[in-house]
């Protein structure tokens, strides 16, 4: 049985385990998945969820199902960029550093490793110019290329900023993603 608590526009009708939410005179079947309601209280089983709730849980979910993802990929060589940022950092600072890392990755003596951290240090450079700031919780930022189930080589640019703020930032350019310390 589902009632609304807090109305929207419209009504919410529980039908089972199926949803239909009225608004002005419009009606829309919803499914099992809630989708947010704004801050609309869902009484769900006698117990209350917050619609936003719910889909922050399930935000959750997927990201710490791709860092399970991205904590076992492995590549040979160090073409692997982690990098955690603090709301503290500035842009232009790691700008700066990948700057300085770009230089010193020109100096590695393995054509293919060579190039292949080049171009992940120049993907998280091209990828920070998008942000005008760190976000109050800070940042993460994962690069580098990847091997599919296909045994293809793939390359991979994950930003996502974290539900909880980041207390301590790190660089680390390596033969897998670090995924931990935040």
């Amino acid at each position: 049985r589902i009632e609304l608590l807090d109305s929207l526009d419209g009504c919410v009708i529980g039908l089972g385990d199926k949803l239909v939410l009225e608004t002005k005179g419009e009606s829309t079947l919803k499914g099992k998945v809630l989708t947010r309601f704004n801050s609309a209280k869902i009484m769900i089983n006698s117990g209350v969820v917050d619609a936003y709730d719910t889909d922050r849980n399930i935000e959750m979910w997927k990201i710490k199902k791709l860092i399970r993802a991205l904590e076992s990929a492995r590549v040979n060589g160090t073409s692997m960029i982690s990098l955690i940022l603090t709301h503290r950092d500035q842009i232009s600072r790691v700008a700066q550093m990948l700057g300085d890392e770009y230089g010193t990755a020109s100096n590695i003596k393995s054509r293919v490793n060579r190039q292949s951290v080049l171009a992940v240090i120049t993907s998280a450079q091209q990828r920070l110019k998008l942000y005008s700031k760190i976000p109050t919780s800070g940042l993460v930022l994962y690069t580098g290329n990847i091997f599919t189930e296909d045994g293809k080589e793939k390359k991979v640019t994950i930003d996502l900023e974290p539900f909880k703020p980041v207390n301590a930032s790190f660089y680390l350019c390596d033969n897998k993603f670090h995924c931990h310390g935040w």
